[in-house]
Parts: C-alpha cells; sequence; structure tokens
C-alpha cells in the first residue's frame, strides 16, 4: 500500500452526550451536506459500502472499522489510492462529547494531494456544521418528549433499575432477563435502543459486565418518580 502523504486532524466539542453524537451521526440520514448524496448499502457496520453522489463525480467507500459509541473508519477509493476518515467520539462530562476526525491520504498523484489539502479549509466549517445540527436535533426530541423515549416499556425500565443497583455480569443479566419468547424482547429492545451497553469488567478479570449507557441513565431518572418500578426480582420470563 501507498504511504500515507498528507494528514489532516480536527476535534469539535458538541452540547451532546457521547452516545447521542454516536448515534446522530451513524444515520446516513444525517449527513446533510447538499448538492452530495449519501447511500449506505447496509448497516452502519463494517463491510458496508457507501456510495457519495456529487458534483464532481461519484466515490465509493467502504467501512473499515468500528467500534460501536467510539470510533469508525471509512475508506474512499482513489483512483491512486485512498483517502481514510477515521472518527473518533469521546466523553467530556455526561452531557458534552469530544468528535475528532483524522483524514490520511495514501495516494500519488499530485492533483489528489492538491485536493486532499483543500479539506483543510472545509471540514472544519462541516464539523461545526456537524455539531449544530446534532444540537439542534436533541434539543427538538427534549422539546417533542422524544428523548424521553416515551416507548419504553415498563419492563424496560425495570431492567434499567435492575441494572443500575449494582454490579451486573453479562452472564446474570442473560440469565434474568433474556427471554427464548419472540414477543418477549426486553433486553434486545434496550441494547437496540442504546439504553444498555456490555463491556469488559474494569476490575482487571476477564468478564463481561452490564452497564446502562448515558443515554440509558438519562432515561431512568426521567422516570424515577413518574412510574414505581418494582425491582425485587426480575420477571420470570420464558
Amino acid at each position: 500500500m501507498t504511504d500515507s502523504v498528507w494528514t489532516f486532524t480536527y476535534s469539535v466539542e458538541s452540547n451532546t452526550g457521547r452516545d447521542f453524537s454516536w448515534r446522530y451521526w451513524t444515520d446516513i440520514a444525517n449527513w446533510n451536506d447538499p448538492p452530495a448524496q449519501f447511500v449506505l448499502d447496509g448497516p452502519f457496520d463494517v463491510g458496508s459500502k457507501l456510495t457519495t453522489t456529487a458534483p464532481a463525480g461519484t466515490y465509493h467507500s467502504l467501512i473499515r472499522h468500528v467500534e460501536t459509541g467510539a470510533a469508525a473508519t471509512i475508506e474512499m477509493q482513489l483512483q491512486d489510492g485512498v483517502l481514510s476518515f477515521h472518527w473518533k467520539f469521546e466523553d467530556v462530562t455526561a452531557s458534552r462529547s469530544r468528535i475528532t476526525q483524522r483524514l490520511i491520504l495514501s495516494a500519488t498523484d499530485p492533483a489528489s494531494i492538491a485536493q486532499a489539502r483543500l479539506l483543510e479549509q472545509t471540514v472544519p466549517a462541516g464539523m461545526a456544521k456537524l455539531v449544530a445540527d446534532m444540537e439542534r436535533a436533541q434539543q427538538g426530541e427534549m422539546d417533542t418528549g422524544e428523548g424521553e423515549n416515551p416507548s419504553v416499556s415498563p419492563l424496560v425500565l425495570q431492567l434499567l433499575e435492575w441494572v443500575s443497583r449494582a454490579h451486573r455480569s453479562y452472564t446474570e443479566t442473560m440469565d434474568a432477563w433474556r427471554s427464548t419468547c419472540p414477543r418477549l424482547t426486553i433486553w434486545e429492545d434496550a441494547l437496540i435502543a442504546g439504553l444498555v451497553q456490555v463491556e469488559t469488567d474494569a476490575e482487571g478479570t476477564h468478564d463481561l459486565r452490564v452497564s446502562l449507557t448515558t443515554q440509558g441513565v438519562s432515561v431512568l431518572e426521567r422516570k424515577r418518580g413518574k412510574f414505581f418500578i418494582s425491582t425485587d426480582s426480575p420477571r420470570q420470563l420464558p
């Protein structure tokens, strides 16, 4: 592979939590950069192909790496090389995140290098627009109540409360909450909604643990006081 001939890194901070920032950015429908149009041929995951149609031409990219909630790499194929976009999402506080984009060009054509250098002028404005759009979207959810996840079921809320009360291993959580009934998808619903996460145990063991995401904590805090949630024991699932 051709060695990198140009790199550029830029960071912004957003008044949105990391989970919200990630969820917003990985929804291609939110990529608002007219007249360019974006089409993803599958979920935002490794191996999915992205097609970008712009006045200058059509570009094909591949999602090369995804670390859910934290990082992703998209590689755009050029005639003489590859332009890689490395995105990183970090917590600043529970309600504020830092987003970093690092661009790396591996190419030989001087025209490609010159065109890449133009991104040093456009990327800062583009990321500032992204942050503004994110913050506006979050505010819109708060204004309409969508940010409170009105569709979260009482059983999912019970799961969130149960997870928050103690150190929960992945095995323990699966034993208590996973169901074989296709109509009862409490764990799956919480995971898809971005309310819970599975991570390596911080105590240094090789076990996996389950915890609430920033969004899960927010949902639970908003719902507390509105409902009485029994957490003495998980509901017995079929």
